[in-house]
């Protein structure tokens, strides 16, 4: 299904042939699973052209660079033996469009181990029209747990209205091999 149906006035024809098309292309293989994301990658005559509809191309390239798309960056360092401090920034990468959003967005921000299995921090955070176009900057505190092997955590930041909108970040964690027990010696 189209993410283009969230939207309201959009042609039940280009819907149809949109939800028909996958964009296949090797350097895209990243976007085979949301080929909507295609859609920012081309300008409006070449939409029009890949789905079929001429006319529709600057529709589809006006609403797909609607959807709420962040870019991110993570610097990762332990703190302390078990925990662990992520300092996130977060840049607003989309159009805003007041009918669309409103006038705020919320995303929901979780950190969970390398397995999925548990949510180590969540959040959520409101990104409001007037600071669409500022960076964010979140500093996150989650517990590191023995032991600490893979150093690896995933870091998911999703929309929380029903916009096709999720980011992943895995965060590496370099740990120096003599890492510090964080006990006191006894003498």
């Amino acid at each position: 299904m189209s993410p283009l149906r969230q939207f309201k006035g959009v042609p039940q024809e280009v819907i149809r042939k949109a939800e028909g098309k996958q964009f296949v292309s090797l350097h895209q293989f990243k976007f085979l699973h949301q080929p909507w994301h295609r859609y920012l990658d081309v300008d409006p005559p070449e939409i029009g052209e890949l789905i079929g509809i001429p006319n529709a191309g600057r529709l589809v390239h006006r609403l797909g660079h609607s959807f709420p798309k962040l870019q991110l960056q993570a610097q990762v360092q332990p703190i302390a033996r078990s925990l662990l401090r992520i300092d996130l920034s977060i840049v607003p990468d989309f159009r805003w469009d007041e009918k669309t959003h409103g006038t705020a967005e919320t995303f929901l921000i979780t950190v969970e181990d390398v397995d999925g299995e548990i949510i180590l921090f969540h959040d959520s955070s409101v990104l409001r029209q007037r600071y669409a176009e500022d960076e964010h900057n979140v500093s996150i505190t989650v517990p590191m747990f023995e032991p600490v092997s893979p150093n690896c955590y995933m870091l998911h930041i999703c929309c929380l209205r029903p916009m096709v909108a999720r980011r992943v970040l895995r965060l590496w964690l370099e740990l120096p091999s003599g890492r510090p027990s964080g006990r006191k010696r006894q003498r």
